[in-house]
């Protein structure tokens, strides 16, 4: 029920329209208007059933455009139509008047203006300045790019994911470039086809991602730079296995060769420094003076993991030593 109706009027409303009076004839026996019958019916749950000819008697009682609008819950233009029809249309004042709440329901703050167009154009678009209500344009800054444009507050209405101009071009270069490349690729497998003499073409990638293309199928499925490292990599595994297979020391640490080579550098002849290294996020981290062991014939050129071929050498010079020999 409405603030500041008494619930014994509504019940007498409600008890009418059960008695099948038309909406005019209870404002003729309540005494009441148009705009108050119809707060009494919608508190009591009660919908009027409503035709044009109660669209017609309501205006002739002296109701406005808008109090119709209110009662019947039709749209405006339905409204001023059927009332323009009957001879009784809107006045200057009516129209002066809608336009002037219609102005104003449309303006917001510029706050509202920049979450709205940055929500509408799903990120695409910020607002920077210009805002003055809904039929207007204002300056955006595309967000990907930066370029700075004018645009309609109607063009971000739909929510549709626009783009500014230069995204525009940049996006249809980029379609056209993907299409040469394939269209060339495609020729580039025709010749390779008519070059085949009538053997079966088969075409890949390798895992670097150069383009493959052999006939009778792929026996690899590896450019050659890809088969080369892997033979490499295959021959180291196979030389370690040599040597796994000859005279390794287990015992052999990094304590214990401090100790016999006196904390002495082989490579510069100073001593090493144990408390050179600190803790980095839970991470050891040494430095160039802090011990380390280095081998005197490198493992890459065939010398074994034993103690009459490991030295103690600083962590810097063990590096700038690498595989060569002292």
């Amino acid at each position: 029920m409405p603030r500041n109706l008494d619930n014994e009027t509504g019940k007498l409303i409600r008890s009418y329209a059960d008695q099948g009076l038309t909406y005019s004839e209870v404002c003729a026996i309540t005494g009441f208007s148009p705009s108050t019958v119809s707060l009494y019916t919608k508190g009591c749950g009660y919908q009027w059933h409503r035709n044009h000819n109660d669209i017609a008697e309501l205006r002739r009682s002296g109701c406005s455009i808008s109090e119709i609008c209110l009662i019947t819950g039709k749209n405006r233009k339905v409204i001023s139509s059927k009332c323009r029809d009957i001879g009784l249309g809107e006045t200057e004042e009516e129209k002066e008047e809608f336009h002037k709440w219609d102005s104003k329901q449309k303006t917001h703050s510029e706050e509202w203006a920049k979450q709205y167009i940055f929500e509408k154009s799903c990120g695409v678009f910020e607002y920077v300045s210009g805002y003055v209500n809904m039929d207007s344009h204002c300056i955006v800054r595309c967000t990907k790019c930066g370029n700075v444009e004018e645009r309609s507050m109607v063009s971000f209405r739909n929510g549709n994911k626009s783009t500014c101009v230069p995204c525009k071009k940049q996006e249809t270069k980029e379609k056209h470039l993907k299409e040469k490349e394939k269209k060339r690729i495609e020729n580039e497998s025709a010749k390779l086809i008519r070059a085949g003499r009538g053997k079966q073409l088969s075409f890949g990638f390798c895992v670097c991602g150069e383009m493959l293309d052999r006939f009778d199928g792929l026996k690899g499925k590896q450019c050659k730079r890809c088969a080369i490292r892997a033979a490499r990599k295959i021959g180291e595994i196979k030389r370690r296995h040599k040597i796994a297979d000859a005279r390794v020391d287990s015992d052999i640490t990094i304590q214990k060769l401090f100790r016999r080579d006196k904390g002495v550098c082989y490579l510069c002849g100073e001593l090493c420094d144990w408390n050179d290294k600190e803790v980095r996020e839970n991470v050891i981290v040494c430095g160039n003076q802090y011990p380390s062991i280095d081998h005197v014939v490198p493992l890459a050129k065939g010398g074994l993991h034993s103690w009459d071929n490991v030295r103690l050498a600083h962590r810097i010079c063990n590096s700038l030593k690498a595989d060569k020999t002292a």
